[in-house]
Parts: C-alpha cells; structure tokens; sequence
C-alpha cells in the first residue's frame, strides 16, 4: 500500500473498536492513554442480513462515523469500549479506499466561489465525480462474483 494524500501508510495500526453501544468502528490508531484511545478516520460499520434462495447472508457496509465533523480525529474514553482488535491485512485496502473516496467527496475548498459561474463549475465536478463512482460496470461485476452466502449457526449474541 502507498502513501496517500490523507496521511493513512502502510505502517498505520488499522483497528475496529467494538463500543458499548453496539457499534463497530474501523480506524487508524493514532494515539492511546491509561484513559483514551485516539482514532482518525473512523468509519462505522453496518451489517444487514439478506435472504438469497432461502439462504440468510450478511451484507457489511460502511460510512463515515461522524459526516459532520469538521476534523477526522476522535477521543473515546477507554471504559466506552468493548474491545480492540487489529484490522486483517486484507480488510486495510478496501477501508483506505473507503477514506479516499468520502473525502474526494466532500472537500471543500478554503476561498469560497467568486461568481455563480464558479460555484456550478465545482458543483457539476462534483457531479462528475459522484457519477463516476456510481457507474463503475467492472466494480458492479466484481461485486456480484464476490458475493457469497454464508449459513450461520446457532450462536446466540
């Protein structure tokens, strides 16, 4: 994996905190205390069951854990989380490009637009770009040779 422009590298500590509230969040590492741990670029994870010719499924999903934050980094407090468990090498891809596609998403420039002309250029960018994400035939193609129905067990949570 290499170096991107939102700071995420290989040598990170990819984590999924599991909180007392039930949420499942994948993050970089940053920093921890005898108190805290700080995260950057949390993402929430959410899973759905399906059924599929009498089959349940679970579809795995993620978004950003707080969309309206103006900064990326949070503090949670040790005794709010259930545990911590590294991130498998090969989840890290797929979770660098979620960060990188979100924050292609919403960045917003630091001068606001000078004319109207200049606001409907970076909106129909932006556009563009959403589009593009939304249409990729080879990622719809992957996808559905990648989905697998997995039966569950008994376990009761």
């Amino acid at each position: 994996m290499n170096e991107n422009e939102f700071n995420l590298t290989a040598k990170d500590e990819y984590v999924v905190l599991k909180l007392v509230t039930g949420e499942q969040i994948m993050a970089v590492k940053r920093d921890e205390s005898q108190t805290s741990v700080t995260i950057e670029y949390p993402m929430l994870i959410k899973s759905f069951p399906f059924m599929n010719d009498g089959e349940i499924g679970e579809h795995v999903t993620a978004a950003p854990y707080c969309k309206f934050a103006e900064d990326k980094i949070f503090e949670f407090k040790k005794r709010d989380i259930v545990f911590e468990k590294r991130v498998h090498q090969y989840a890290i891809p797929f979770y660098v490009r979620l960060v990188n596609e979100y924050e292609a998403t919403i960045e917003v420039p630091d001068e606001p637009p000078s004319s109207v002309e200049e606001l409907s250029d970076r909106v129909n960018r932006l556009m563009d770009h959403l589009k593009s994400l939304a249409e990729d035939p080879q990622e719809e193609q992957q996808e559905e040779e990648e989905k697998q129905v997995v039966r569950g067990n008994n376990t009761l949570h």
